[in-house]
């Protein structure tokens, strides 16, 4: 769990690379120099590890047995929060950097042309980011939690994070910010004979970052939506067999997952009522136990 951990938050550095393939595809390679790929290595690897080592830090030392659960919970609910706020340090960190060197490099910029600029750098190189590690902890965090039960039987409440809430924030993401970011840019062109030259570069990372969200979103919102629907259809398997032993772990903070805490509830009270079921039939007949828990549910 840890190396996926590690390597997860690490991709980012990938998507930072195709960025920069693109607006070297785009932009001819103008601007991209060998200093630029030594800052995106020194802050998307070497300042994400140290991150990364910190974040994940407390939750190994319970996965090795050396912390209680009750000092983790809070954090592990969290890891995809505080993961992806990382992400989106490093992203800030590295906005600033390229802002500062364009702006010694080419003092002639307008402040909008300037600020167009900056908006498509936070966009491809902060926001996205955070949405991108985001939704993958949010999905490693799935995993762990099951994994958590299954070695440790230790069980999650549910959250308060209704589904609909990922669905608008995926919406505002994929649609609207990227778009306001195409005018952004479009508005930013001092003259109209520019926009063919000015859509080549910025536009185009643009759609890049849309394209990506979409893919993101799509892929992890399918997998955070029936991984832990599976397992409760596995388990309602399980319990429609007789075995009331089954438990659920609860994996999501929405309403699927309060309705895994409810079905645990639901399996432990059958299992008591089974249990006192069992208790009563080496005593009485059946006939007596089963009328006496059917004045019991009355």
């Amino acid at each position: 769990m840890k190396v996926r951990y590690y390597l997860s938050m690490l991709s980012v550095f990938l998507v930072v690379a195709l960025y920069d393939v693109v607006y070297i595809l785009v932009g001819e390679g103008r601007g991209y120099t060998i200093s630029s790929a030594v800052v995106d290595a020194v802050i998307f690897l070497g300042l994400n590890l140290i991150g990364i080592y910190y974040l994940y830090k407390p939750i190994d030392r319970f996965l090795q047995g050396k912390a209680e659960f009750d000092s983790v919970r809070d954090r592990i609910v969290a890891l995809p929060r505080r993961s992806a706020l990382w992400a989106g340090v490093l992203g800030f960190a590295y906005c600033l950097w390229v802002l500062g060197e364009l702006l010694n490099s080419d003092p002639s910029l307008t402040p909008l042309r300037y600020a167009s600029i900056a908006t498509g750098l936070f966009l491809g190189y902060l926001l996205f980011p955070m949405f991108y590690i985001s939704f993958l902890i949010s999905n490693y965090n799935i995993s762990l939690k099951e994994y958590i039960y299954r070695r440790f039987g230790f069980i999650f409440p549910s959250g308060r994070l209704k589904f609909w809430q990922k669905l608008l924030g995926s919406y505002i993401v994929v649609s609207v910010v990227p778009m306001a970011f195409i005018v952004l840019d479009m508005a930013s062109v001092e003259s109209w004979e520019r926009v063919s030259a000015i859509l080549k570069q910025d536009i185009a990372t643009d759609v890049v970052s849309v394209f990506l969200c979409i893919g993101v979103a799509a892929a992890f919102l399918t997998r955070g939506l029936t991984k832990p629907v599976n397992l409760l259809t596995s388990s309602l398997e399980k319990v429609g067999e007789g075995d009331y032993s089954v438990r659920v772990p609860v994996v999501s903070g929405d309403e699927i997952g309060i309705l895994t805490a409810n079905f645990n509830s639901m399996v432990e009270g059958l299992s008591e009522r089974e249990f006192i079921r069992d208790t009563f039939g080496r005593y009485l007949t059946e006939e007596v136990a089963a009328e006496i828990l059917k004045q019991k549910v009355k």
